[in-house]
């Protein structure tokens, strides 16, 4: 996140100043596509947080599965309104 924050080229963003201050340091995105319902979930890490673990094989299937889960729910919200 300190790449895309001290990035000149970059425009402000409060949001991304405001949780890298927090102490999140790492981030990535998931994209979920249910039935043409897509979107993307962002993770968030501590700044110190062991890349191997996040980059495990059990860790990322659970962050796909749990990006799907969240996509579902959301689907679900938009189609019961």
């Amino acid at each position: 996140m300190k790449a895309i924050t001290d990035d000149p080229d970059q425009p402000p963003y409060l949001r991304m100043t405001l949780l890298e201050q927090a102490g999140f340091g790492k981030a990535c995105g998931v994209p979920f596509d249910l039935r043409g319902h897509r979107g993307v979930v962002l993770y968030f890490a501590r700044a110190t947080a062991d890349e191997s673990q996040l980059t495990d094989p059990v860790n990322d299937i659970h962050l796909r599965v749990s990006a799907d889960l969240i996509g579902g729910i959301s689907a679900s919200f938009i189609t019961s309104r």
